[in-house]
């Protein structure tokens, strides 16, 4: 029997959300939080990565990871591969807390800054890092 090699295909889903999204500019962390806030009504913690493209529009979103109502898991790996197969150039890191209060934890900046660091390594820019809680958020960018 002979094995096939596998090939790797991207494909878009277009969804009415993405429809709103597309080809937006997302130049301060409000921007983002406006498209964006609506994970704060999730029970559980949602990480979205949204793939930036060389004039920071908005190329497409994923929920990169669904996790319990207090974590969630956040691959370096996983939150790379597809940035760097949609051929983005820079990408925001977003994820909510179901529990209202958008303070990054220890572990939660501990994550990200790994994330920054191999982002860094193969030419990708992280925009900004946003915890989204109730009705309000919080931004790594609006804070540097």
């Amino acid at each position: 029997m002979q094995e096939r090699l596998k090939e790797l295909r991207i494909s878009y889903v277009r969804t009415r959300r993405a429809n709103r999204y597309a080809h937006i500019a997302l130049r301060k962390p409000e921007d983002t939080y406006s498209l964006f806030q609506h994970i704060a009504q999730s029970d559980r913690e949602q990480i979205i990565v949204v793939h930036l493209d060389g004039r920071m529009r908005v190329a497409c979103y994923e929920i990169a990871s669904i996790g319990s109502t207090t974590a969630c898991l956040l691959s370096p790996k996983e939150i790379l591969k597809s940035v760097l197969l949609t051929n983005s150039v820079a990408y925001i890191l977003i994820h909510n807390h179901p529990s209202g209060d958008p303070e990054p934890s220890s572990p939660d900046l501990k994550a990200m800054r790994q994330i920054e660091k191999g982002a860094e390594l193969v030419g990708l820019s992280m925009v900004d890092y946003m915890v989204i809680g109730a009705g309000k958020f919080w931004s790594l960018k609006a804070r540097r």
